[in-house]
């Protein structure tokens, strides 16, 4: 048999992979070890594996070093992990505990084995190719990346009662190993697997669709005709040249204020607020969706600047137009205007006014010009929108006296004061 050695790992090459397999379970039995089927490929100079582990494997056999808070350099290059954040772990349990009976998505754990061990495979000359890695009972082996993954997992394993326990215990997740003895270049594996680029908020909100609020944006996209091919998904703010109207981004924080009438809620209290607000089971969802549809179309047809975006054929020569409107200086084209208004719309909805198009249609006939008189000192100061909750407060304060609605703000008292405004 060929025996190859890549730093820790001795590869023997047998003259089959029936034989490879054979030979690994073997030693196993012979070591109290077990055999983790993997593919063997390289990436530059380095051997690496790649295969999946049961979360009951994963809970016994992997261990993090995480850096200490406030830690010193020397402290911390020791370490092959971030200092975990435990309320981002809990996070991870909870959303693998929701959603375990219908789909979830872990991504793969970096893992690093340091000590000598044994990969069996066959002669074949492959790029990539199948192999038996055998794991001693004594095996150390460390997260790369992933620690909050392991650290979620460990916590479910312990929380879920035995009639689950062992279900969960045989799930998987899939693993990438590399055999590294170097502390540095373990710390550098590190540091290259967190350089993905996080999505924008945009996106999230427009791929998320477990988040219900996410879903209403969408529905929002497809049948306001002002918001129609308009919304910017992939950015996170507009340009003063962008052809869009708004980011996605802003009108999940629309939707978040109508629903809500909080604009300084974080977006992971939403995220928990949303499951509570719009059960879709009870017919709540669509409800509140109509709502919002309803009030928009309608301020869309009164708004003097939106109903002349609205009525705009799609196309990029009209998309020019809403750019040259966005330059003159419109309150309602940015993000502030799209926070004020569905505030107005949270109150009005959330005491089931009857006469909700009355105040609507004072809402629309307000001077939405940067210029206009009700904005000064408070939202826009020398021409530019100034984004300041303090300040939106104001300004939602003034709208509220504008058209007639202070009236009603004590039927609304508990949303106030929940929302800090």
């Amino acid at each position: 048999m060929n025996a190859e050695v890549v730093g820790n790992l001795t590869i023997r090459r047998a003259e089959s992979f029936a034989a490879a397999q054979q030979q690994a379970m073997e030693e196993a039995l012979n070591t109290l070890g077990q055999v983790l089927p993997v593919i063997l490929f390289r990436q530059g100079n380095r051997v690496n594996l790649s295969g999946g582990m049961t979360f009951g494997m994963v809970s016994k056999l992997l261990h993090s070093r995480s850096a200490k808070p406030r830690g010193t350099i020397d402290g911390v290059v020791a370490t092959t992990n971030r200092p975990e954040d435990k309320k981002h772990s809990d996070e991870i349990a909870d959303y693998i505990l929701a959603n375990r009976k219908s789909k979830y998505y872990l991504g793969t754990l970096s893992l690093n084995i340091q000590e000598p061990l044994m990969l069996y495979t066959s002669q074949t000359e492959s790029t990539m190719q199948p192999a038996y890695l055998v794991l001693p009972k004594t095996a150390r082996i460390s997260i790369i990346d992933g620690q909050h993954r392991l650290s979620a997992i460990k916590k479910l394993l312990d929380r879920l009662p035995p009639d689950q326990f062992q279900e969960f215990a045989n799930e998987c997740i899939s693993v990438l190993i590399t055999c590294e003895m170097d502390i540095s270049q373990i710390n550098q594996d590190f540091a290259d697997a967190n350089k993905t680029k996080p999505l924008p908020p945009g996106l999230l909100a427009v791929y998320d669709m477990r988040n219900p609020a996410n879903r209403v944006v969408i529905e929002l996209e497809r049948n306001v005709a002002i918001f129609r091919g308009r919304i910017d998904s992939t950015s996170k703010t507009l340009s003063k040249n962008s052809l869009f109207l708004y980011t996605a981004n802003q009108l999940r924080q629309f939707v978040k204020v109508f629903l809500t009438g909080r604009w300084q809620m974080s977006s992971v209290d939403f995220d928990k607020t949303a499951h509570d607000l719009l059960d879709v089971e009870d017919g709540v969802f669509e409800s509140e969706l109509g709502k919002a549809t309803e009030y928009v179309n309608y301020l869309a047809e009164r708004i003097q600047v939106w109903r002349q975006i609205a009525h705009l054929p799609a196309g990029r020569k009209t998309s020019a137009q809403i750019r040259s409107l966005r330059q003159d200086g419109y309150v309602c084209l940015t993000a502030v205007g799209l926070v004020i208004i569905a505030r107005i719309g949270h109150e009005l909805f959330k005491v089931n006014a009857t006469d909700w198009q009355s105040y609507a249609d004072r809402l629309a006939a307000l001077d939405w010009r940067n210029s206009g008189a009700l904005w000064q000192g408070n939202v826009v100061s020398g021409g530019r929108i100034i984004n300041q909750n303090d300040l939106i407060h104001v300004a939602v304060d003034k709208v509220r006296t504008a058209i007639g609605l202070a009236k009603l703000r004590e039927l609304v008292a508990p949303a106030k004061s929940s929302a800090a405004l």
